[in-house]
């Protein structure tokens, strides 16, 4: 039998006591209990019970520990006493109570005396009376012995009692010796928040994850609520209980551990309830007549089950998988920030009392099995059970996984040992509930150790890492803060930076050479490339001693060049390059060594590549692939001196010319610089050949403004009818659409577009930016988020503000709410301190025949106006506003919007005191503006209604119509809901039928606005109804001239129709402005961006007392914190919910109060 010491128990929180207690819970929760069911662990005050197992019939085991040492004295026994009639009295179900304590009983009799057995014996029959069906029973210490002996508590065992492995201490040094080795892989002071950190929030199941659920939960609990009040709904209580039931099933778990929580039972519930909603609201309408109500309770039914599924939808993620199966692997290219963004979780883990182990894939350097060297790495002399059992019990310890990271596993002797160990691997770690496991690996190396058809998704959770995405800006902000260069005055929007290595890269060059403000052109991009070889030089020079006239970087590279250019290819296998640099400096480095440290540094790195015979091999590369661009293109233009039918050989020479593309760049970017000749003049074979065309098209970015010119025009006009071009060029335009010099900035989008008819220039226009901004980490959203964060803390000229101001412009005529919205406001934050560009800005858009655009940019000069902390250009802009908007001949611009905007400006310029010639009756409603529409009979639209055929075959103009039929509509099957409760609702409040002008709206919609089945109707059909989640904000281009007829007619008809003071009424009041009705859609002088939300990490806490979002550039606080305290305030005065919906881009929330009869 082992002998054990309790006194030398490990302490928890520098308590024996509590030590033993945990010791006792780890072991009752392991114990073999026939039919539990949950095991619970008690805080204190405990209640007599430290944890306690639920069988399948309610009933309990309990547990209660104390750490009584020697034999019981009568305090002690009265201690035990207290806690089992406690226990008694607080657990009803209670069916067996074990006392642990850490001795064993003597039973030797005193004469006069009872042994210590006896007493036991007597208080158990004094229990006994109170509950006679609970057995009571004790752990001594023989029995914790005992227990501790069986194979499977190896590792407890030497947790609990061996030599003091795993500390806090012991584990924070471990991480902090893995992460230094990281070396400039891991910069703590350069960290940029990434989306996949959000993986690791669930993956650690704290505290944001429980705020999460219970939202979540608060939201289904709501909308069930809703659904039990409609009558049509009593065959869905069921399924409403099912919902409920699984509720209640998660709100009694906890969620930080490692409890199961029912996830999957949840979403079975939600979608079966939010398909019978749906089906019920199908069955009103599903009959052979129907009446207006019975529409309007399918439509409301039906957005109920719309409500259980987007709750469904939110926890219908993979990464929710983390919850109960704690296994992820990151993937991501080379220098994307996997090793730091590990790291940083790492670290943040550590703050949170969350502890991890992280080892670097770099120190897997042996054939032995993964968990060998693991131990070897921790000093850990045992099994890996062992370990693992360790590990648990000092995770359980804290109530919390412990992860273990392995950064890299691609790297060291990665391609050998997880190729043949990672399932067994894997599949070990998911046998400990306490362990949770992260991966990282290059993504060229995942078809090799985790191929896809075995490790997909039904496996275990992806995610990918993309580099820095939507928060470049915030990385570059950071990278020259540190760096000490100077922030540019226009945003770097090129792709480049999204990648951390290539940042790193920049700004090391450019420290090196004593930069503080970005250099120009590609020669700025050749000198950081060779200020950072130079760094490297300088390096290995220092670590191995050799004399400044060797250049070992410059010789090692110029034959990597050399050899890669004859071959035709990337890359060069790894044993082929040790034997091509075996001759640089041999006396210096042995053989290998020279390129080892060259992949150290950063110039080289290694990966797999696959062979013609379906076989792979590692080989090498240059890091940063720009670089072996430039560098192969320079050797090209020296070597074969723009020989075009030299350089047309070598091109089909290449096994893959298409795996060229970043050559030909350099090409179209060297060319036109150093030869005066453009890349498709010296490879007049592949001209047309997309891969030359795009090389062209990127080099405009990087290329010396004075090359570019019209003849690009020439070259690319053949091409701008396909869209896969017309996307690029337009990326591209964005990208430099600051530059005062290129050819192709800002101004040359507006010579184009200008130009265009409204239904030629939306049918091209819209889905161009609906494609660039519907992808991941687009450039527009990357260009709005610069304007809006940087634009005001930055000399920026007036000529590229000018530029920046008309791109933003063109972004107005989107049909996607969200990029309206915010572009909208991003020029609000661009001009408003800068109004002397935006009347030059207005009268450049003068002439646009878009209303959309005309609209808004009135609507930004409101919110300049108001914002502005100069007054120096008010005047002159009013006086430009009057004279264009209100002192015109004939009609004043019919858009009841614009109108009420210009108005504004000028009323808000009198306000504070601005002197303006100007007459104010002209700027107040009515104006003048004619209405010589002709009412147009149904039989008209009808037609067009049934010529439209099949919705099938013509989905543009179907959606259109239909969604601009009214209520009493004799047309269509029914009425619209735009036509219904936005045109006829605003409409309403005048003396005039408003029923008939729906018919008026539609001619002007396809006559005026030309409005085209051919032109819009495949875009319309692929947008559908426009009323997807936030996410996807988009709207028809058919909604789109809706809004632009509506804006129109409204203006017509209150310059020429009494206005009625109630749309039932026949009492006549003066039109005033549109807030009576309420049409305004956005208000330009709020504009709060809370992507950096200051709040916490809650965003609920902007409801406390004094809490605010709102702060100016220099981080001072400017709101009072009182705002949304008394929306709270009052919501709940009223007994209602308020929900967060979003904190990105604007602040959503969801206001319910309950309706009185």
């Amino acid at each position: 039998m082992l002998n054990l010491d309790f006194n030398n128990i490990r302490l928890i929180k520098g308590s024996a006591n509590d030590g033993f207690e945990e010791f006792v819970c780890q072991l009752a929760r392991k114990e073999k209990i026939p039919y539990a069911k949950k095991f619970v662990r008690n805080g204190k005050p405990d209640g007599g019970v430290e944890c306690y197992w639920i069988l399948e019939d309610g009933s309990e085991v309990v547990w209660q520990a104390k750490f009584f040492c020697k034999a019981f004295d009568d305090s002690q026994y009265q201690q035990i006493d207290r806690s089992v009639r406690e226990a008694l009295e607080s657990h009803p179900n209670l069916k067996r109570y074990i006392i642990a304590v850490p001795i064993d009983p003597p039973d030797a009799h005193v004469k006069g005396r009872m042994s210590m057995k006896e007493r036991i014996d007597g208080y158990v029959a004094k229990w006994l009376e109170i509950n006679p069906h609970v057995s009571f029973e004790f752990w001594w210490a023989s029995g914790l012995t005992g227990r501790l002996q069986d194979p499977s508590n190896q590792g407890m065992l030497r947790f609990w009692f061996g030599e003091h492995e795993f500390t806090d201490e012991g584990l924070i040094r471990f991480n902090s010796s893995s992460i230094k080795d990281l070396g400039k892989r891991y910069a703590p002071k350069l960290n940029v928040e990434v989306e996949a950190v959000e993986y690791f929030e669930i993956l650690s199941r704290g505290e944001s994850l429980v705020r999460f659920l219970e939202e979540k939960l608060k939201q289904a609990e709501d909308v069930c609520g809703r659904i039990e009040k409609e009558k049509y709904c009593h065959e869905a209580l069921e399924k409403i209980e099912s919902v409920r039931k699984v509720i209640k099933q998660i709100k009694e778990t906890n969620i930080i551990g490692i409890d199961k929580i029912p996830l999957d039972e949840f979403l079975t519930a939600l979608m079966s309830l939010g398909e019978m909603v749906q089906e019920i609201a199908n069955g009103i309408v599903d009959k052979e007549e129907t009446t207006e109500e019975d529409l309007r309770k399918s439509r409301k039914i039906y957005e109920l089950g719309i409500d259980v599924l987007h709750v469904y939808n939110d926890l219908h993620q993979d990464m929710m998988k983390l919850i109960n199966d704690p296994i992820l692997i990151l993937e991501g290219e080379a220098g994307v920030g996997k090793s730091h963004l590990l790291a940083d979780v790492v670290k943040r883990r550590e703050k949170e009392q969350q502890f991890s182990l992280i080892f670097l894939g770099q120190k897997f350097i042996t054939d032995e099995e993964p968990f060998s060297q693991m131990m070897k790495m921790l000093y850990f002399t045992g099994s890996s059970e062992e370990l693992l059992e360790m590990l648990e019990a000092k995770a359980e310890t804290t109530g919390h996984r412990i992860i273990i990271f392995i950064d890299a596993i691609n790297e060291g002797h990665g391609l050998t040992i997880w190729q043949n160990n990672i399932r067994s691997f894997i599949d070990k770690i998911r046998q400990h509930p306490w362990i949770g496991l992260v991966l990282s690996i290059r993504t060229s190396y995942s078809p090799l150790i985790l191929p896809w058809d075995e490790f997909g998704y039904n496996f275990c959770v992806w995610a990918r890492h993309y580099g820095f995405g939507n928060n470049t800006q915030k990385a570059i902000r950071l990278y020259f803060k540190e760096y000490d260069i100077l922030y540019p005055s226009i945003p770097l929007l090129n792709s480049e930076f999204k990648n951390p290595l290539f940042l790193y890269l920049f700004c090391e060059g450019m420290k090196k050479n004593g930069y503080r403000k970005m250099p120009d052109g590609i020669r700025g991009i050749t000198s950081i490339m060779k200020l950072f070889f130079d760094g490297v030089e300088n390096s290995l020079r220092k670590t191995k001693q050799y004399p400044s006239t060797i250049k070992v970087v410059e010789k090692t590279v110029r034959k990597f060049i050399e050899y890669t250019t004859q071959e035709g290819c990337h890359e060069i296998p790894f044993g082929k390059a040790v034997e091509v640099f075996s001759d640089i400096y041999p006396r210096t480095f042995t053989e290998g060594e020279l390129l080892e440290c060259l992949i150290s540094e950063g110039v080289f790195s290694k990966n797999v590549f696959l062979k013609a015979s379906d076989d792979y091999e590692e080989c090498i590369y240059f890091t940063y692939e720009r670089f072996e661009n430039i560098l192969q293109a320079e050797l090209l233009i020296t070597e074969l001196q723009s020989d075009s039918k030299a350089l047309e050989e070598y091109v089909q020479k290449m096994k893959n010319p298409y795996r060229i593309g970043g050559l030909l760049e350099a090409l179209a970017i060297l060319l036109p610089e150093s030869k005066n000749v453009e890349l498709y003049e010296v490879l007049p074979n592949f001209s047309r050949s997309k891969v030359v065309v795009d090389a062209v098209l990127y080099s405009l970015i990087w290329r010396e403004n004075k090359t570019i010119g019209s003849h690009l025009d020439t070259y690319f006009e053949e091409f701008k009818d396909k869209e896969q071009f017309r996307d690029r060029l337009i990326q591209t335009i964005i990208e430099i659409g600051f530059n005062i010099g290129n050819y192709y900035n800002a101004d040359y989008l507006h010579k184009m577009l200008i130009s265009m008819p409204l239904s030629d220039r939306d049918a091209m226009w819209i889905p161009t930016l609906y494609r660039i901004y519907g992808v991941r980490s687009n450039i527009i959203e990357e260009f709005i988020n610069w304007v809006w964060d940087e634009s005001d803390k930055v000399y920026i000229d007036e000529r590229s503000v000018e530029l920046g101001a008309t791109l933003l412009s063109w972004f107005l005529a989107s049909t996607n709410r969200k990029l309206r919205d915010t572009a909208t406001k991003a020029l609000v934050q661009l001009l408003h301190n800068r109004m002397q560009i935006l009347t030059i800005l207005l009268n450049k858009f003068s002439t646009v025949d878009d209303p959309y655009i005309l609209e808004r940019l009135y609507c930004v000069a409101l919110g300049c106006t108001v914002r502005t902390k100069t007054k120096e250009h008010l005047v002159n802009l009013c006086q430009y506003i009057y004279s264009s908007v209100f002192d015109v001949e004939g009609e004043v611009y019919p858009h009841v919007l614009l109108r009420d905007y210009a108005r504004e400006v000028i009323e808000n310029a009198i306000s504070i005191g601005e002197d303006l010639s100007i007459d104010v009756n002209k700027i107040q409603p009515p104006y003048n503006s004619s209405f010589d529409y002709e009412f147009v009979p149904d039989e008209e639209i009808k037609a067009i209604f049934d010529g439209c055929g099949e919705y099938k075959n013509s989905p543009g103009m179907c959606c259109m119509l239909t969604s601009m039929f009214t209520e009493h509509t004799k047309i269509g099957y029914s009425y619209g809901d735009f036509g219904r409760y936005t045109f006829q609702s605003a409409l309403s409040h005048w003396q005039i039928d408003a029923e008939q002008l729906s018919n008026v709206a539609i001619k002007l919609i396809i006559d005026k606005y030309g409005y085209r089945e051919e032109k819009h109707g495949s875009f319309d059909q692929e947008i559908g109804s426009g009323r997807g989640r936030s996410t996807i904000p988009n709207e028809r281009i058919g909604k789109k001239y809706q809004w632009l007829a509506l804006h129109e007619l409204l203006a017509r008809v209150a310059d020429n129709y009494p206005k009625l003071e109630y749309s039932w009424g026949n009492n006549i009041v003066n039109y005033e402005g549109p807030w009576e009705p309420f049409i305004r859609d956005i208000d330009p002088t709020i504009i709060t961006h809370l992507d950096d939300y200051q709040c916490g990490s809650n965003p609920y806490d902007i409801f406390k007392y004094g809490t605010t979002s709102k702060f100016d550039s220099n981080g001072n606080q400017t709101g009072t914190g009182l705002g949304m305290y008394i929306v709270a305030s009052s919501v709940n005065e009223y007994h209602g919910t308020y929900t967060i919906t979003k904190v990105r881009d604007g602040f959503g929330l969801d206001i319910r109060i309950p309706m009185k009869k």
